[in-house]
């Protein structure tokens, strides 16, 4: 416990009191160790931090306290012996927006996904792009859908008749 409090010191100056929302951890299973061999220690960390977040006052996008959203990610036997591979697996999983969706734990980010949750009010994330650009966003569940377009007001012709100098 003293090295969440040491990584996410208490301060009401933060939001969330400088606590994580979301925690996302894995015990090694590689043969000399596993999950078996360090409880009830896991155990009593998932607890402690559910009720710490949810004392020191951890809130959803609605205001609501909450204990937060934790997850522990299981790997394959012997997965976890890679431990830069297993760390950046941990974390997409941790942010997957479907697994999120589905552990009711988006909410600690967003209220939600797609273009019926964009705030109208929020005029200065509305505004495209000076560049005059557009920027497509995707998102994978099973199949790619379409979560965000930014579209230009701006019309500009561009002349492609010269030379690239990229070939």
């Amino acid at each position: 416990m003293r090295l969440l409090h040491r990584a996410f010191p208490y301060d009401a100056s933060l939001p969330l009191n400088g606590l994580p929302p979301i925690v996302g951890f894995y015990v090694d299973d590689s043969r000399s160790l596993g999950r078996e061999e360090v409880e009830p220690a896991i155990d009593n960390f998932v607890n402690y931090y559910k009720w710490y977040s949810h004392a020191s006052g951890v809130q959803d996008v609605y205001g609501t306290v909450d204990s937060g959203h934790i997850y522990e990610y299981k790997p394959s036997r012997g997965a976890a012996e890679d431990w830069l591979w297993m760390s950046n697996t941990l974390v997409d999983n941790l942010l997957d927006s479907g697994r999120l969706i589905e552990d009711n734990g988006l909410r600690f980010i967003t209220s939600g996904v797609g273009p019926e949750f964009q705030n109208p009010n929020l005029t200065e994330f509305n505004r495209p792009p000076a560049s005059g650009g557009r920027a497509y966003i995707f998102e994978n569940h099973i199949a790619m859908r379409l979560v965000l377009y930014l579209n230009t007001t701006q019309v500009r012709k561009i002349d492609f008749t010269g030379t690239c100098p990229y070939g």
